[in-house]
C-alpha cells in the first residue's frame, strides 16, 4: 500500500467515529448465529489451509461461515480459488485513493451477517478495518486496538492465539453479554 492510500483510508476511518452506532437488542452468541463472516489476510498457503480447517470444525447444518480474505497481491493465490464460502479482496480492488472500487462495494453490501469477526491482527490492518466497516453485520468483533469505535467488542488476544481459541473465546464472551 502506498502513501496515499494509507492516508486516505485513515482519514476516512477517523470521520467514521462521528457516525451513530447501531446496537441490535439481542448479541449473537457464536455457536447459534447463522451468517458469520469472518475477515483474515493472505499471508501464506499454511495459514489459509489453517483457517479452511477451523472453519470446517465449527460450521454446521445451519451455520454459514464465510470467509474474506484480503489478498495483497495482484492476483488469487491457487488455495483461494474455486472456493463456495471464499470471497477475496485483491490489492487492485482498492483505488489509488484508497476507495473500494464499486463492484465489491455492491457485493459487500449484498451480504447481511450476524457477526463479524475481524481475525487479523497487525498486517494490513488498515485495510482489515476499512472492510470491516464496509461490511453490514449485526454485531462486530476484532482482537485488534486500532480503530476500536468500529468493533461492538474487542477482545485482547496475543497475535501467537489461534483461531479456534480466539472462537471459543468470542463464543464465551457473547454467551456471557447475553446473560447466560
Amino acid at each position: 500500500m502506498h502513501f496515499f492510500q494509507s492516508q486516505s483510508i485513515q482519514r476516512y476511518l477517523k470521520a467514521s467515529r462521528k457516525k451513530e452506532f447501531l446496537l441490535h437488542s439481542d448479541i449473537p452468541i457464536f455457536s447459534k448465529a447463522l451468517s458469520i463472516c469472518l475477515l483474515c489476510v493472505y499471508e501464506n498457503d499454511e495459514q489459509i489451509a489453517e483457517i479452511i480447517e477451523t472453519v470446517k470444525r465449527y460450521e454446521g447444518n445451519q451455520k454459514r461461515i464465510r470467509i474474506l480474505v484480503y489478498v495483497p497481491l495482484k492476483k488469487n493465490p491457487p488455495i483461494l480459488q474455486d472456493s463456495l464460502f471464499i470471497d477475496t479482496v485483491l490489492k487492485t480492488d482498492i483505488t489509488f485513493w484508497g476507495k473500494l472500487k464499486s463492484k465489491l462495494k455492491r457485493n459487500l453490501w449484498s451480504y447481511r451477517y450476524d457477526l463479524l469477526i475481524n481475525a487479523n491482527y497487525q498486517s494490513n490492518n488498515i485495510i482489515t478495518n476499512l472492510l470491516s466497516l464496509t461490511i453490514k453485520a449485526n454485531f462486530k468483533i476484532t482482537r485488534s486496538e486500532a480503530y476500536p469505535h468500529i468493533y461492538h467488542l474487542n477482545l485482547q488476544m496475543k497475535e501467537e492465539d489461534s483461531l479456534s481459541h480466539y472462537i471459543d473465546t468470542i463464543e464465551k464472551y457473547t454467551n456471557k453479554l447475553n446473560g447466560k
